[in-house]
């Protein structure tokens, strides 16, 4: 008896087991977790409109026809979600696939790689194809995405990824810092996951650029761009004739040429101006004797004085020339297409309106005499230049 006693228990014992274990088994085919869960936010700071970014993965899939995935936002006094109706439009993509969760989904080419497949999301009730999508609920707010009715053409699989992307158009974070657990359902599986609602989630980050300029003055007769010389600077043009065109000509013989160094931070850029005291070469003996100046082609035989803006180059930004001094302008007098020089101030070098480093420009002085221009040994001008940033 107490043999039979004993074979009756284990049968019991084995038959008890097999019974919750498919109950179990039942359970997790029916509730399985999801996994792989986040929600990347926009804004994380306390009353502010933030878009949520999903992604999770479905052990079991999504099914046709089912209500798809639910979200569950909680509102209580201290994490209430805002959603301000209307907030159709708001599901701006539901993508899915085995590997990132974007191979498919509805038709948005920002969001689904392949552009969907042939879904759709809308308003109301779901359809063949397209996601229906519904918000209800004040305690927890709900968000409902139904999936398709009767076909898509890439189904949610099982173990695929879903993303699901929401704007922040009428989507408001609580009030009060707290971590509300939102819960995500679909056909047969749920999860949840926390975020973080705090006080502020920006810092201002400030910082002070000092403004800077440099300028600087060099004269020197050849083509060489890096030699520095020392004040005070001068342009010697020697004994003038009707034959030629007499100035810069970067032999290392002839008359210096005029050099600058410019680099400024300025958003505004900088301009380089000259201005001459006698808009002429003027015989310091006899003022009234002098070899004018005038925008011209340099010819010899004519009496003219002037310059022309040469050489133009910069590490950063721009040196451009500027009217009258932007001819045609050679390490060959002759020809020089010379620009007029004024008791006012005129632009020669500009940097476009723009920062610039390394900016190296060279000035070229040209003159010439016709056969009455006054014999005297003192013919002089000076010509100074100032560069100007706008901060």
């Amino acid at each position: 008896m107490n043999f039979l006693n004993k074979i009756f228990s284990a049968v019991l014992i084995i038959a008890t087991l097999i019974f919750i274990s498919s109950i179990v088994d039942i359970q997790s085919a029916f509730a399985a977790s999801l996994s792989n869960i986040s929600d990347k936010m926009s804004r994380e700071k306390i009353g502010t409109l933030s878009t949520h970014f999903f992604k999770f993965k479905v052990p079991s899939g999504i099914a046709l026809g089912t209500a798809g995935v639910t979200l569950s936002f909680p509102a209580t006094t201290s994490t209430t979600f805002t959603i301000t109706t209307p907030v159709i439009g708001d599901i701006l993509a539901i993508c899915h696939g085995p590997t990132t969760g974007f191979e498919w989904g509805t038709d948005t080419s920002t969001y689904c790689t392949s552009g969907g497949g042939g879904e759709t999301a809308a308003a109301g009730s779901p359809a063949a194809n397209k996601w229906g999508f519904t918000t209800s609920g004040t305690n927890p707010v709900l968000v409902v995405l139904a999936a398709p009715t009767t076909t898509w053409t890439h189904p949610v699989a099982v173990n695929d990824y879903v993303t699901v992307f929401i704007s922040n158009a009428h989507f408001t974070n609580p009030a009060n810092a707290s971590t509300p657990t939102i819960t995500i359902t679909t056909t047969s599986d749920s999860g949840s996951l926390m975020v973080p609602i705090i006080d502020d989630d920006q810092v201002t980050v400030t910082a002070t650029v000092a403004p800077a300029i440099t300028f600087n003055i060099d004269t020197y007769n050849t083509a060489v761009t890096s030699t520095n010389t020392s004040a005070p600077y001068s342009v010697a043009l020697g004994n003038l004739s009707t034959a030629a065109v007499t100035g810069t000509n970067e032999t290392g013989s002839g008359p210096n040429g005029i050099w600058f160094d410019l680099a400024t931070n300025a958003s505004g850029g900088a301009i380089v101006t000259v201005l001459s005291a006698n808009a002429a070469l003027k015989s310091t003996a006899v003022p009234t004797d002098t070899i004018p100046s005038a925008t011209a082609t340099m010819v010899a035989g004519t009496a003219n004085y002037g310059i022309c803006a040469n050489r133009n180059a910069a590490t950063t930004g721009t040196l451009t020339k500027a009217s009258p001094f932007n001819g045609t302008c050679t390490t060959t007098p002759a020809g020089n297409a010379v620009g007029i020089v004024t008791t006012t101030a005129q632009t020669i070098y500009t940097s476009t309106g723009a920062p610039i480093a390394g900016g190296r420009g060279e000035i070229m002085v040209d003159a010439a005499i016709s056969g009455v221009t006054p014999a005297h040994t003192d013919y002089t001008d000076t010509l100074t230049f100032i560069a100007t940033a706008t901060f």
